[in-house]
């Protein structure tokens, strides 16, 4: 009797030949991980090594299961039968999962991604876990021409632990594949027998692969395959053409379950992509986490919403919210043949972004981050029980022709593919006729598969017509609020362009001014430009007077030494003025315009009018000293005259300068009402013209109906010309209202008050955005305390353990005082961040400066010899001390030496120095470096606030509010020095606490 016989190369064209690339072969390993009931699938791509590691936390197999069905091809045990091996094993912990793999050989889309691969998985069964079961598979074995399947052989070994799975025992199972290939080597290709022993030669096994610390643990249960080499089409998948289009690998993975519409999934996923020489464990890119995804806050935040089911027949009921206004039930009739569709029923949701923002609900910044989400990977995606379906989704797959029907007329058809985020819910119970095509290329194109395509393009079309296309009936609602929002935009859209140059004007100005008045970067040049010049006036002033004393008749120059004196103080009144800043109106501030005015006004008022008295004063005195010394006589009123009008006449040619401007502004202002005044008239006469004619062309016998349509035109005219006009004038007429209320005091004018908002607005807006980012934080340090404290209890029971020991012998007793102030150190930090929860016990001792200085040498004497950088310390600093708690002392002294280093290492002086010191109130901590501006000097404890290249802004902010919370406080020194920076930790004012 003849018989099928299979050969080896069946694998390879059921396998290899049969998938479309890596993507899709990670895509169906994905399913696989699904179908094992595993929470996690996550791939790692080593570069360095071009070595894929696979990794899932499901059910796993035992030996038998990975012989009698990993192994075998095309097994019937995820098919409705009672016939052949039963069914694979359910996870009773979980809900149960839609089998996604019905043909039995996903697994050999493996070959796709490279050729050989060591798998390595674990059966978890209940709470019991079995033996760690080993295998190696030499792929291009599979390719060998002339070899009958049944001759190749699959090594396979099983351990008790994982610890046994030394390299020896890896290469033991490569070993047994290269004596198989040798014993074939007559009977096949040569060609292909090289390729097979150069990558069985080549195989290194890394024994951390199988023990990575993030991601599924093959420990409790699961299957990795560690696959290399791996096919250089993965280097391609990854990389993207464009900025405006996403990688292939991308696009076919990301959204391997529904995340757009639900945050709850069964599986989540990852590729974590290693660069070259980077550490195994941090230096990596995570291209298909949930964060390249949408979410359920990107759907919600599209301009139109709607969520609604197609019937067995194909007709649709559902809710609609356009502009996000209170949704409406909407129906449509896809199908009148009363007859139910072979695709059955089926859950469809989208949402729509208005591509110009100009029409949409969203600020600024908002839409051009979901813009360009969506010019990425918008689309409509194909979701069976929530796992997706290849390749419903990539931006070349328009299966709806959306794009196609938007090209012949975009006003009728109004849906943009790549602007919106649609979702289509299928099962394998409602939808069992729409079937996946053997290669993931979409579905076979049935008739379910056409009626479902059919139905879903009736649809949008219907959609865009009667809810968004006419300026009438339901369609009215979207138009008119979109003129609302045009109209918004555009008079935003001037406002923006208006302030945004105002406020670009005024952070010139403040930026200038600073870089006069501010301390310069350069500790060696102290003087400022203002100083500078200040110095120079008071020079020329001294110069003078001094050839004035060489005159041989005083009483004959008397007029010039008072013109003098008058022309040097109006060099110092000029000075004055050109650093005066007028604060500009009409307009808010950001938060750093805001914190840069503050400290302007404070600068000046301390320092710069400060110092332009006390010369104005020197000055005087050097005049008056001149008097006296040469029995020169100057007349007081006539000096007291002259300084008063040359500040007068200063003043007037400034206020000359806005009458200027401000006449100019009222020309402009009635040629506006000028302008409207003429077109008033024109559309008046415009006016009567129509209704004479209106009037003439009536017949006298016209009956009723006729003269009250006529009527209703005219009145309709009269009251849309006369409202046009009126809303002009009332334009100017409010505008200057404001002026008037303003100059009355009557009540705070409308440019004020929007000024004022405008100011919260960016505020409130800058703080949102660094919020979120601030939640994002918050969850993170959530999630690190809350691992902490799951195995805090028994890291203090074990300290508390070694202080027995540690009392008994002294040598351990130091050792032990380390390790529990460093525990302490990690404590307090992340107390600091969960302020509701219980503070650990900390123990309170007394820090001296000489335990303090020990600590900061040991942690920072490498870098500190790197910088040439000298730490110098005084007998004061180390025999202070204070009553506090290491993991409070320690960190702050971290932090300010950190800071010390860095910016010492960007001056250029020979002799870069720190300082610790201590004086009565405490312990000093001092730089010769670049200093702290005094732009800064307010600002420089305030959360994200920093001038570090990529600095967080959180070491200050953190160290005074741990300071605080235990009675300390940090200080910065309140002079100007410019020799560096100065803090003092000391006991917090009014702080009783001892």
């Amino acid at each position: 009797m003849a018989k099928f016989k299979p050969r080896a190369r069946t694998l390879d064209l059921l396998g290899r030949q049969q998938i479309a690339g890596v993507p899709t072969a990670l895509n169906e390993l994905f399913k696989n991980a699904y179908d094992a009931y595993a929470e996690h699938v996550e791939v790692d791509f080593f570069r360095d090594s071009n070595l894929l590691v696979l990794r899932d936390d499901g059910v796993g197999m035992t030996k038998e299961d990975f012989e009698s069905r990993w192994l075998t091809i095309g097994t019937e045990s995820k098919l409705d039968t009672t016939s052949g091996i039963s069914k694979p094993v359910k996870d009773d912990e979980k809900t149960l999962r839609p089998v996604m793999g019905e043909k039995g050989v996903g697994r050999l889309a493996i070959a796709a991604i490279g050729p050989q691969v060591l798998v390595l998985t674990r059966a978890r069964r209940g709470q019991n876990l079995g033996e760690y079961v080993l295998a190696f598979i030499n792929w291009t074995m599979f390719e060998l021409p002339g070899i009958d399947l049944d001759e190749i052989e699959i090594p396979l070994k099983t351990y008790n632990s994982l610890n046994e799975i030394s390299p020896s025992e890896v290469y033991s199972l490569v070993k047994i594949i290269q004596n198989n290939l040798t014993n074939l080597k007559e009977k096949t290709d040569n060609r292909t027998y090289e390729r097979a022993h150069k990558e069985l030669s080549s195989f290194k096994f890394n024994p951390q692969v199988f023990s990575l610390k993030h991601g599924p643990s093959i420990d409790g249960g699961g299957t990795s395959f560690a696959i290399q080499p791996v096919d250089e089409g993965l280097y391609s998948a990854i990389e993207k053409k464009s900025d405006d289009l996403a990688s292939e690998l991308h696009q076919m993975l990301c959204g391997f379950s529904n995340t757009m519409t639900t945050a709850d999934v069964p599986i989540k996923t990852a590729f974590r992509d290693y660069k070259i020489n980077g550490d195994i464990e941090k230096n990596y890119e995570d291209l298909i986490g949930d964060k390249n995804f949408f979410t359920p806050e990107d759907y919600k935040n599209t301009d139109h919403q709607i969520n609604g089911e197609f019937d067995e027949y194909g007709n649709f009921k559902g809710e609609l919210s356009v502009y996000h206004m209170d949704g409406q039930h909407v129906e449509f009739i896809t199908n009148k043949s009363a007859k139910p569709l072979l695709c059955g029923p089926f859950k469809f949701q989208f949402g729509f972004l208005q591509g110009d923002l100009k029409d949409s609900l969203l600020d600024k910044q908002t839409h051009k981050d979901l813009a360009e989400k969506l010019n990425l990977m918008g689309g409509v995606y194909v979701y069976r029980d929530n796992i997706r379906i290849l390749p419903y989704g990539r931006p070349d797959m328009d299966f709806l022709g959306i794009e196609r029907r938007r090209n012949l007329r975009a006003s009728t058809y109004m849906f943009n593919h790549r602007r919106l985020i649609g979702v289509i819910e299928i099962s394998r119970g409602n939808n069992s006729a729409l079937v996946e095509k053997t290669g993931r290329e979409g579905f076979m194109s049935n008739i379910a598969y056409r009626q479902f395509r059919d139905t879903l393009v009736s649809f949008l079309v219907q959609l865009a017509q009667k809810y968004f296309v006419d300026d009438e009936g339901y369609a009215a609602e979207y138009s008119s609020r979109k003129i609302a929002l045009n109209e918004e935009y555009d008079i935003l859209k001037k406002r923006s362009k208006q302030s945004s140059q105002k406020k670009k004007n005024l952070q010139e100005a403040l930026n200038d001014y600073f870089s006069k008045v501010d301390q310069v970067s350069s500790p060696e040049d102290s003087d400022t430009w203002f100083d500078k010049a200040v110095v120079k006036i008071l020079n020329e002033t001294n110069l003078k007077v001094q050839k004035f004393t060489e005159s041989s008749d005083l009483d004959l120059i008397a007029e010039d030494v008072i013109d003098f004196e008058g022309s040097i103080l109006n060099k110092l009144k000029d000075l004055e003025n050109k650093l005066t800043i007028v604060k500009p109106r009409g307009f808010g501030f950001t938060k750093d315009l805001e914190r840069d005015w503050l400290t302007y006004e404070r600068v000046q008022n301390k320092i710069v009018k400060p110092k332009i008295k006390d010369s104005e004063a020197k000055v005087a005195r050097i005049i008056s000293n001149l008097a006296k010394a040469s029995r020169l006589h100057l007349d007081s009123k006539i000096r007291l005259e002259q300084s008063i009008m040359s500040l007068k006449e200063m003043k007037y040619k400034g206020l000359a300068k806005e009458e200027k401007n401000t006449s100019t502004a009222k020309s402009d202002v009635d040629k506006i009402i000028k302008d409207v005044k003429q077109s008033h008239k024109k559309s008046k006469i415009d006016l009567e013209l129509a209704i004479d004619k209106k009037i003439a062309t009536l017949n006298k016998n016209a009956i009723d109906l006729d003269v009250n349509h006529i009527r209703t035109e005219l009145e309709n005219d009269v009251e849309n010309i006369a409202n046009e006009i009126a809303e002009r004038y009332g334009q100017i007429r409010y505008a200057l209202e404001g002026i008037i209320n303003s100059e009355n005091n009557a009540e705070i004018s409308d440019g004020q008050t929007i000024a004022a908002l405008e100011t919260r607005m960016e505020v409130l807006e800058e703080e949102y955005h660094e919020n979120l980012e601030n939640i994002q934080l918050g969850l993170a340090i959530k999630i690190i305390n809350h691992e902490f404290s799951s195995n805090v209890k028994g890291v203090r029971d074990s300290i508390r353990s070694l202080k027995k020991w540690s009392d008994a012998n002294k040598e351990l007793k130091g050792l032990y005082g380390k390790i529990r102030d460093g525990f302490d150190h990690l404590d307090n930090y992340l107390n600091l961040f969960t302020p509701l929860e219980k503070r650990m016990h900390r123990r309170k001792a007394v820090i001296t400066g000489n335990s303090i200085y020990d600590f900061v040498l040991k942690l920072y004497e490498e870098r500190l010899e790197r910088h040439d950088v000298e730490l110098i310390v005084t007998e004061a600093f180390l025999t202070n001390s204070l009553d506090s708690y290491a993991s409070t002392i320690y960190p702050v002294f971290i932090n300010l030496i950190d800071n010390s280093i860095y910016w010492l290492s960007t001056t250029t002086i020979k002799s870069k120095a720190i300082i610790l010191d201590a004086n009565d109130e405490g312990f000093i901590i001092a730089d010769n470096g670049p200093g702290i501006s005094n732009r800064d000097r307010k600002n420089i404890y305030s959360f994200g606030y920093s001038r570090k290249v990529s600095g967080g802004g959180m070491g200050l902010y953190i160290a005074k509010t741990s300071l605080n919370k235990d009675g300390l406080d940090i200080e910065l020194s309140e002079s100007c020095s410019t020799k560096g920076t100065e803090f003092t930790i000391k006991k917090l004012d009014g702080d009783d606490n001892e």
